[in-house]
């Protein structure tokens, strides 16, 4: 059964930027695949997930791969105040 969809992930986040604002945490950091060729739509609701909630591509590291598939990892910034 999957959860995609269901508001799981965006109730938890809005939940941690509550708790991490109120002990005055300013930005809000993700470390997941920012690109990935050939796509295969594996990382694409993941990164759609984050961009959806205002987070912004910081860095795109170098390119890595695995077996046939090329990818980049990056760092996600949220400014929470």
């Amino acid at each position: 059964m999957s959860s995609h969809g269901n508001q799981i992930g965006s109730t938890l986040l809005q939940h941690a930027e509550t708790l991490l604002k109120k002990i005055n945490v300013s930005e809000l950091y993700v470390e997941t695949i920012v690109e990935q060729s050939p796509p295969d739509g594996s990382y694409d609701k993941t990164i759609t997930f984050y961009l959806k909630h205002k987070f912004e591509i910081h860095i795109k590291n170098s390119e890595e791969s695995y077996n046939e598939f090329r990818f980049r990892k990056g760092i996600l910034i949220k400014k929470l105040v």
